[in-house]
């Protein structure tokens, strides 16, 4: 088959729109839509009539067992124990794991600190008269290192 991708595009636009036709689907849009919501109710009608017949009184006893709840899952005491011991685990990995980061961001901060610190001093030079190992012994005492 030869022809370029335009050609062959439009002799596949071609079939579906054949098919579409055939089909009476309506295509897309609110028209299309518009049919096929009316051909999905007459559908559903025509069967639910036909069921209703067939079925009888049997559809009754299906309404009341389709009512009755479904139990879930029942634990044993083992397992609710264990289940009790994997998130109390769980909580204690998690405090962990948030006090780290909590630790860890404050360290950042204070490291931040005590450079603005140290560069504040050292532009200052001979006017600051607080020697580096001077300012590391306040800073540790303040807790900063």
């Amino acid at each position: 088959m030869g022809g370029g991708n335009a050609q062959k595009s439009a002799m596949a636009r071609e079939r579906n729109a054949a098919k579409a036709a055939a089909e009476g689907s309506g295509g897309g849009g609110a028209a299309g839509m518009k049919s096929r919501q009316a051909d999905a109710s007459n559908d559903e009608g025509a069967e639910d009539e036909a069921g209703d017949e067939a079925e009888g009184d049997d559809a009754d006893a299906m309404d009341e067992e389709a009512s009755v709840e479904i139990p879930q899952r029942v634990y044993t005491p083992e397992q609710l124990a264990q289940k009790q011991a994997q998130k109390a685990k769980a909580e204690v990995v998690m405090a962990d794991r948030i006090a780290k980061s909590a630790a860890k961001a404050e360290a950042a901060d204070i490291a931040a600190k005590t450079a603005t610190i140290k560069a504040a001093l050292t532009k200052a030079g001979k006017a600051a008269t607080l020697k580096e190992a001077e300012l590391d012994t306040l800073l540790a005492a303040a807790g900063f290192v």
